[in-house]
């Protein structure tokens, strides 16, 4: 047992002040607050198995080129919610049953909880506890919840695009919210990481070809984003914003007046952009399905009236 006396207190304060990278791009605490009261109610076992763990963790991530600390800290949140769980009892792990697993995966996947979700979990506590195996710190072989048959997603749960009226009404309750305008013409129209959106300046941006390019990244945007950009840079705060998500989380109350209970930015603006964009039959650019950006052609005399990008358009008319 001497080798499982360690320092709370000691590792608390190392995991607090180290800053990682987040989801998304910004830096942020490896551990907080809630997590350390979270890790306040297991064991010393317990939680000296936790931070084995966590280091094998660290120690494999170390060795990868893309480290992708949001996975890591998806995998820690899974592990300690099972650990402080009712049906563990703030138990040692090695004396837990197949039964007091079972009892687990049970509760949660009757919660109503996506299929995924649960796979995830799933998966995230075989690894912990197959660890404490492997490293001769627990002796049980557990069996799991087969995995392959469960629905990816139940109807109720897929992340629903935004409609063009709803769109509209972010952009009319806006209006006269440049900072809000902007981060929701960069979630939608770009797939820039927060980071990067948070410190954009005007060196990144093309004016005239209405273009922003960031880390040799570039995107053709509407001038509208331009002129959003503009503004907030006229009022000094371009590359002064405070974290992208501090921004959704203000504007929770929108969405779900329009039926949006939890979002999940990088999801809805993506399946938004693929919704409310066309491909153009001509040229296979992909352009938003607003009237600015299509005009009518007729390429022989008595032909079929065919909708194309504006550019096929201009094309056209020079060639005609």
């Amino acid at each position: 047992m001497d080798k499982m006396i360690i320092d709370r207190g000691a590792i608390y304060e190392e995991w607090q002040n180290k800053m990682v990278e987040g989801q998304g791009g910004e830096l942020e605490k490896f551990c907080s607050e809630q997590t350390i009261k979270k890790l306040e109610q297991i064991c010393d076992k317990n939680f000296y198995y936790y931070v084995q763990y966590q280091n094998h963790l660290e120690d494999k991530l170390k060795k990868k080129e893309n480290k992708n600390y949001a996975t890591l800290k998806t995998q820690r949140s899974k592990i300690l919610n099972f650990l402080i769980s009712n049906e563990l009892g703030n138990r040692p792990l090695e004396m837990i049953t197949q039964k007091t697993l079972n009892k687990y995966f049970e509760k949660i996947y009757g919660s109503g909880i996506e299929g995924d979700t649960f796979a995830t979990e799933v998966r995230y506590v075989k690894r912990f506890l197959k660890y404490l195996n492997e490293e001769g710190y627990i002796l049980n072989n557990y069996d799991f919840p087969e995995l392959k048959n469960l629905n990816s997603k139940t109807e109720k749960n897929l992340m629903k695009p935004l409609t063009p009226e709803q769109v509209s009404i972010f952009y009319d309750s806006y209006k006269d919210s440049p900072e809000y305008l902007y981060v929701f013409d960069m979630k939608y129209y770009t797939d820039f990481k927060d980071v990067d959106i948070k410190n954009l300046s005007m060196d990144n941006i093309d004016i005239d070809n209405s273009r922003i390019t960031v880390n040799n990244t570039s995107i053709n945007v509407p001038k509208k984003v331009i002129a959003h950009i503009l503004e907030l840079d006229k009022k000094k705060k371009l590359g002064k914003l405070s974290s992208v998500s501090a921004y959704f989380a203000k504007l929770k109350p929108l969405f779900q007046k329009m039926g949006f209970d939890n979002i999940k930015p990088k999801d809805i603006f993506k399946e938004t952009r693929d919704k409310l964009s066309f491909r153009c039959p001509q040229c296979g650019k992909t352009y938003e399905a607003i009237v600015d950006n299509w005009c009518v052609v007729q390429y022989t005399e008595n032909g079929k009236l065919w909708i194309v990008c504006r550019d096929c358009g201009r094309k056209y008319e020079n060639e005609a």
